[in-house]
């Protein structure tokens, strides 16, 4: 698009205009690349770093129509980088920053219509959307004055749009260097304005890329904002000094708590695309026939709901997110529009669809995995004086359901490369029991992060020593193992699914007790819902309490989400597993691995984790990837660490110690798009061990 083209950079001597030069010159053959700025001496400077032929420096401040103009004869392309950005400083100078950043921009206009540019792309900020500030009120005036600009050339060139994001890393003026300072300077502490502050963050080459594929998206009117990441100052400061102190000071004049791209103002004309929103004009004169939905490279975007909004503050790159479809919300209101909310015909249905999907006879559908994990145990009969083992790498619940019906919990260490049960660990623990007596009477297996453990191995174990197994698969739906779907219980017992938001599919809450015995069927059916057993009173009002029993029912909607849900829990799978693909391939970082994937089944992944090289990295991945707007988490804290089990006296393990200090959770969910798992990835290959250049 570049080559023999000329293009002016309207403050081209700043970070940004230095960037787009060098790439400029690195991809294409321009013609001329025009700095336009009022600064000699950074002219200079830059002038003894970029001395090619094509190169042109012109003295000249947007405010000064004139110079613009001519300026401009010849250009074909325009980036307007020349604005007044300092909040105080505008709060302080409001004249002055109207001057540069409103009249600027009229003057730029007019130099590209008067010289017939082809191309003008201006450039915005995240406080031009709902502005509270000068900066961001001029900054919303000079984007109102380019989309408009399109109405006033009509059909004609030039075109023009616009460009929006937010905080520039290490550009001059950021907050980054100016921490970096203070640390050189000896600070004992970093001044935060406030403890809860998000901002949007943009790597410099990925803003100026960014603005090269827009000029060949535009049509004209356009203000183009990129799908990028948010951090809260709290966590970028931790990731550039995490032994510092931090200071809340209050916020300034002029500042937001959160900034936003996309106002929910804007929403009715805003269009999602794969990397980037759209906003398109309020009012299309020039071309009353340009559908802003396909852009000029055939990408097609969808508008976005109502009352959207593009918000600093809730934009972090969760670890997992649920997906609900208009499918899923019209069958929940079909059910409240009907008779039963609960204890009608959708639980059974989801029932047997689980069954279905998992091939095993018989599924209980409750309110949580926490309930169906302690209505397996009861089952089983797991009482006072039994006890029952489990591993520690997993979810509090998975030791509490024994504790719920008074028995005691023990741990089996896992493999330090999977964070699976350690069937070697196992069978000596096993051996050892038996010569103390005291083997346990349920072993529950935990599929982490959705890959199955070895349950043939275990299965062979229990026949011998006599336990009953309870398959904990709440990450494990739609994984297999052998061949089969996990949740079918070849190898146990009972399996029990979790239906969480961030799991495979969810019902709001919710999990599943699956088997294949009709007495164990009926036993955790009855005790889900209070004990109590409806067939055998003859009286048609009848019911009656055979024991102590709960209330663990699943509601209708519940269900009927789950049953919409289950209809594409496949594509959910798929995205999950294309996403870990890319991961395996794309990660290259000697300081981090992925876990070890076994080959006898195939995982869910509920869960991505990866291991550092030991846990110093681990905190310092941790907060360097927050700092990038990426909230990893870390699954799990060992059980025997937290104090109600420590009181207990239970020891650590080698193996869980060693896969805990080391293990990070990266993000894996249906929605994850694109430009989020590649900023990912990005970020990852980028870290340097606690080294960062932020």
């Amino acid at each position: 698009m570049f080559d023999g083209q000329t293009i002016l950079i309207t403050g081209g001597t700043g970070s940004f205009g230095k960037q787009y030069t060098q790439t400029l010159l690195s991809r294409y053959k321009p013609k001329k690349i025009i700095i336009f700025s009022r600064d000699e001496l950074k002219q200079y400077e830059m002038q003894q770093i970029f001395n090619q032929e094509s190169m042109r420096y012109f003295i000249g401040d947007v405010r000064d129509k004139e110079r613009l103009v001519q300026a401009c004869n010849g250009v074909d392309y325009i980036i307007h980088a020349a604005a007044m950005k300092h909040v105080p400083a505008a709060e302080y100078n409001p004249t002055e920053c109207i001057k540069t950043n409103i009249t600027g921009a009229e003057n730029v206009i007019h130099a590209a219509i008067k010289n017939n540019v082809k191309r003008v792309i201006a450039l915005s900020t995240d406080k031009a959307a709902n502005p509270v500030n000068l900066y961001g009120a001029t900054k919303l005036c000079s984007d109102k004055l380019f989309v408009a600009a399109n109405n006033m050339v009509g059909g004609e060139a030039p075109r023009f749009a616009v460009v929006r994001y937010g905080n520039v890393v290490g550009s001059r003026g950021s907050v980054v260097p100016f921490f970096r300072k203070l640390i050189e300077e000896g600070a004992t502490s970093l001044p935060i304005t406030d403890l809860n502050m998000t901002r949007f963050w943009i790597t410099l080459q990925q803003g100026v890329d960014f603005v090269i594929k827009n000029f060949s998206r535009m049509k004209g009117g356009e203000i183009f904002v990129p799908k990028i990441p948010s951090v809260t100052m709290t966590d970028l400061a931790q990731a550039i000094a995490p032994d510092i102190k931090m200071d809340e000071i209050g916020i300034r004049p002029g500042e937001k708590l959160h900034e936003k791209m996309c106002p929910k103002d804007d929403s009715y004309r805003t269009i999602e695309f794969e990397d980037h929103y759209v906003i398109s004009p309020a009012i299309n004169f020039h071309d009353e026939s340009i559908n802003f939905i396909m852009n000029n490279l055939q990408e097609e975007g969808k508008p976005v709901e109502q009352g959207f909004s593009y918000d600093s503050g809730t934009n972090m790159i969760p670890y997992g997110k649920q997906n609900i479809s208009s499918q899923d919300i019209a069958s929940v209101v079909n059910v409240l529009e009907s008779r039963y909310l609960t204890q009608g015909p959708a639980v059974p249905e989801f029932e047997k669809a689980i069954c279905n999907y998992c091939n095993a006879d018989y599924a209980v559908a409750v309110n949580s995995a926490t309930s169906a994990l302690h209505l397996a145990c009861l089952a089983l009969g797991v009482g006072l004086g039994d006890c029952v083992w489990t591993s520690p790498i997993s979810f509090v619940a998975s030791a509490n359901c024994a504790r719920f019906c008074q028995a005691t919990i023990d741990f089996v260490d896992v493999d330090p490369d999977s964070g699976l049960m350690c069937v070697k660990s196992l069978s000596e623990k096993l051996l050892q029991a038996e010569l103390n007596g005291t083997l346990p009477k349920v072993i529950i297996p935990v599929h982490y992060s959705g890959q199955s453990c070895d349950m043939e191995s275990i299965f062979e174990l229990s026949k011998k020593y006599g336990f009953k197994i309870i398959e904990d698969a709440s990450h494990a739906l739609g994984g297999s193992y052998l061949d089969e779907k996990v949740g079918c219980c070849r190898h146990s017992d009972i399996s029990v699914f979790s239906f969480h938001p961030v799991k495979m599919l969810t019902t709001g809450e919710g999990g599943a007790v699956l088997c294949n015995s009709q007495e164990l069927y009926e036993k955790v059916k009855r005790l889900r819902s209070h004990g109590i057993d409806k067939t055998i009173n003859d009286e048609p009002w009848g019911y009656e309490q055979l024991e102590l029993g709960y209330n663990y029912r699943m509601s209708d909607m519940a269900a009927t989400l789950g049953i919409s849900q289950l209809s594409r829990l496949n594509l959910f799978l798929k995205k999950r597993r294309t996403i870990a693909t890319k991961y395996n391939e794309a990660i290259n970082n000697s300081l981090i691995v992925p876990i070890t994937q076994g080959n006898k089944g195939k995982s869910s992944y509920h869960l991505y984790p990866v291991l550092t090289k030991d846990s110093k990295h681990r905190r310092s991945l941790y907060e360097f990837m927050h700092s990038r707007g990426v909230a990893v988490q870390v699954h799990y804290i060992p059980i025997y660490r937290q104090p109600y089990y420590k009181n207990m006296g239970l020891s650590s393990m080698e193996g869980s110690e060693a896969f805990y200090n080391r293990v990070i959770s990266l993000p894996v969910f249906y929605d994850l798009q694109s430009s989020e798992l590649n900023w990912i990835i990005q970020s990852v290959n980028e870290f340097k061990g606690g080294c960062n250049e932020q």
